[in-house]
């Protein structure tokens, strides 16, 4: 499980399922707290959240899936300047082959 690359990512680029697509967002959900926890804390929250996800969306437990997760956090400029306290949890083939169809309830 590498970090995500570390920048600002003002929005993500969307196609539709059927077309072949090289990841997948399968959850969105917010950091709480008025406070910036430090990086180190977004990124367990960040993962952690999206783990928790995952297995309802896919339909197995992530440790039986074919897939690999990574996601999106609110740096802390991102936090305070723009209020952004959302986490977008990604997955992707662990190949990186291209995804075809939706991977909601695939069971892979």
């Amino acid at each position: 499980h590498g970090r995500p690359a570390v920048g600002q990512v003002a929005e993500v680029p969307t196609v539709p399922c059927s077309e072949p697509h090289a990841f997948e967002v399968f959850a969105l959900f917010d950091i709480e707290g008025n406070e910036y926890p430090g990086l180190d804390e977004v990124e367990r929250l960040a993962f952690d959240g999206c783990l928790a996800r995952f297995e309802e969306y896919v339909g197995i437990p992530y440790e039986s899936s074919s897939l690999e997760i990574t996601n999106l956090y609110p740096l802390e400029d991102a936090w305070y300047e723009a209020d952004d306290r959302e986490v977008v949890c990604i997955a992707f083939n662990f190949d990186r082959t291209p995804l075809t169809g939706s991977i909601q309830g695939s069971a892979r």
